[in-house]
């Protein structure tokens, strides 16, 4: 998957720019943009690649700046709504996709199952059909023999 690759590579230079962005860029002027563009990069590389770690790491990191904020450590607080929001929607979508998954999954077994239960039926069926051919040709060699005496 030559795409996988390239997305993931691209997602991973976002990330590290926005992280080298946010630490060089005066708040002020920018406020949260680069950190916002931090989160959105992330959010999305976990999400495609399925890393569940990662969207658990960004919700605790989010709490732990909004407990910053309310104890009086931020100026505003404001745009940690919009961050947390980006990351609450990454968690329902990696969960949306995990269900999707197990539903699959389960369809899966659920298939697997009956193609067993038919394949334990037609051997059934099969060892019956050989056992009345046994009998068949056993049948057929006694009347050869009772011919071949005459």
């Amino acid at each position: 998957m030559q795409n996988k690759k390239i997305f993931v590579a691209l997602a991973f230079a976002l990330v590290i720019f926005s992280c080298v962005m946010t630490a060089l860029t005066d708040e002020a002027r920018y406020g949260h943009i680069f950190f916002h563009l931090f989160i959105i990069a992330a959010g999305i590389l976990a999400v495609y690649l399925q890393a569940k770690n990662t969207v658990i790491a960004l919700m605790i990191s989010a709490s732990a700046v909004w407990a910053i904020g309310l104890f009086g450590g931020l100026a505003d607080v404001a745009p940690l709504m919009a961050e947390t929001a980006v990351i609450i929607l990454f968690a329902v979508i990696m969960g949306l996709k995990e269900a999707a998954f197990k539903s699959e999954k389960l369809k899966l077994v659920n298939v697997l199952s009956y193609k067993k239960e038919q394949l334990e039926i037609t051997q059934k069926e099969v060892a019956a059909i050989e056992k009345e051919n046994h009998k068949i040709t056993e049948e057929i060699k006694k009347i050869r023999k009772n011919l071949a005496g005459i």
